[in-house]
Order: C-alpha cells, then structure tokens, then sequence
C-alpha cells in the first residue's frame, strides 16, 4: 500500500540517521534538504546537541556558551520531534527543553500530552504553543512528507510507530517504516510497513537468553508478553510477512534492526534470523545494526547507505 501525498512542494533528499537505540535511549535523525526533525528525544540534551551539530543541524543549548556552532557545511534547521511513547528511553525530560527554546514542534498523542503534564519543560512548550496532538491520521513534518502513526502493542500509554511518506525526485514517493516497541504485530501493522523502501525494526531480544538472564521474573515475563518487545525470531516473521505483502518490485533497500538488547542479544543472532528472512525474500537488501552509542551512517530513503 502507498499512500498518497498531496503537497505538491519540490522534493529534497531524505536522509536518515539513527542516533541511539537500546534501552538506554533512542533516538533517529531525519533530514531534509534544508529542515531536521527526530523521532524520539531519548538521549541527554547535550548529547542531542553534540549529535546535531555533527550532521550540520542548528540545534541550541540554553546553556551553551556557543548556541549556533556547527561544522562547516549547510545549515540545517531542527522543525520538529515526534514521539513513540513517554517511556523514559523514549523522551528524557530535559531534551523537552530543548525543543521549547529552539522553538521547535513537538508531535505527541494526547496521552503522552497527559503522561508529561507534570513535566516543567512541558509547560514551557503548552505555553509557546509548541505542541501538535496527532491522532491515528496522517499529519505534514514538513512539505514533502506525511508522517502516519502506527498503533503498536506496547506496555505505555498509546505507542505508535511511523510511517513517513516522501515525494522524491521525479514525484516518485518513497516510504520509511520505524516500528519499535511493540510485543506482538497485526495485519494492520504489516500492511502499513509493506513496500517500504527502508524498514527499521525492532529485534529486542533471543527469548533463551532472555529467559536466562536472571533478571526478574516480572521483567523477564514483560518482554516476553504480547505489550513488551519483539524477539528475533518474532521480528523475522513479521519481516517475512511484510515482505510478502510487499509489491516485488518494492522490496527495502535497507533493513535497520533496532532497539537489541544489551544483555539478552547479540547482533549476530539479530542479523542471522533477519538473513535467514531476507535470503528467501528480498537477498538485495543490505542489513544495518542500530547501536546504543555510535549513530549509524546516513540512510538515503531514495539510494541507500550515505558516507557520513
């Protein structure tokens, strides 16, 4: 399924860069032409800032003593953050912050308006007007793309993957897919990530590692659980059914895995089972590794993998 954009703006390259994924924060970078925004504000405002200024996005500090200095190159201006969902991973409270004092629109559900009432930099984006409440229906990130929230199964208030949906050169569109943090999938999750030309997926764990892990029984039976996170070989079917669904000429480019487990995974498992998957369905697509502190390299949504 490819929806359909009616903004009839030129196109500019869309560019993907995910920051962090893990437990310990996550955090994508799209940018486009001129204009940057994020899915989720899971790392330190400082670091949000360091990761910004690196890919030549103006992003300010209110506590730096150099607000505006990144490298040499375009200047790229920060628009906008969506969320997924408030888990602590998701959003820290001081990257809030920055999002108010640069001015930028933050996409949350009315639930995680709800979930971060009590937030004092929440307050400061209320009072700036600073806050777009998406529902389940398409909404503009910028003039060449619509953003359409996926509903996910997940142990938070409403968690949503995205969808992005991009007129590239030529008019063609070109689809994005950002599914994290969900237990279990549905055919509606399945055909809204069909014929995506990059397709970031969570493959959180290895059940038998999980189980092993010591940690919990509680803890262990939440990721395990239908509202906690995909395992590999769970992700690996939904993979094969997306591509399935997928038009064959409209297979990924780019498979990213996200969101591994630090303690019961391993990106050789992860990628073993998405292989296993890929070799059968679409042998093209190249396979990245989403890591907890190391960015990956830009991901073109029209071309594929980018130099940085």
């Amino acid at each position: 399924m490819l929806w359909q954009i009616t903004s009839g703006a030129t196109s500019n390259d869309f560019l993907i860069t995910v920051l962090a994924s893990g437990s310990a924060g996550n955090c994508t970078l799209i940018r486009e032409g001129d204009v940057a925004y994020f899915i989720d504000l899971g790392v330190s405002a400082r670091r949000l800032v360091e990761y910004a200024r690196s890919h030549h996005v103006r992003l300010t500090h209110p506590k730096s003593d150099r607000p505006n200095s990144v490298p040499h190159g375009a200047v790229i201006t920060a628009t906008s953050a969506l969320l997924t969902h408030t888990h602590n991973d998701h959003v820290v409270p001081a990257a809030l912050g920055l999002v108010a004092c640069n001015g930028m629109t933050l996409h949350a559900h009315s639930t995680h308006a709800k979930s971060l009432q009590s937030e004092k930099h929440f307050a400061a984006l209320q009072n700036g007007k600073n806050i777009s409440l998406f529902t389940e229906a398409p909404f503009q990130v910028s003039g060449e793309t619509f953003a359409y929230p996926v509903r996910l199964s997940h142990d938070a208030e409403h968690t949503f993957g995205f969808v992005f949906v991009h007129r590239g050169v030529e008019q063609r569109e070109h689809k994005f897919s950002y599914l994290a943090d969900l237990g279990t999938f549905d055919n509606d999750i399945v055909e809204a990530a069909a014929d995506s030309d990059v397709l970031a997926l969570e493959f959180n764990h290895d059940p038998d590692m999980e189980r092993n892990s010591g940690r919990p029984a509680a803890t262990i039976q939440r990721v395990l659980g239908p509202y906690g996170h995909l395992s590999n070989g769970d992700a690996a079917h939904l993979l094969t059914q997306i591509l399935k669904r997928s038009h064959r000429t409209r297979r990924p480019h780019t498979l990213i895995l996200l969101h591994l487990s630090q303690d019961c995974n391993s990106p050789r498992l992860a990628v073993a089972e998405a292989r296993r998957v890929l070799e059968r369905h679409s042998p093209e697509t190249q396979v990245l590794v989403a890591r907890q502190t190391t960015p990956l390299p830009p991901i073109s949504l029209a071309r594929g993998s980018l130099g940085r």
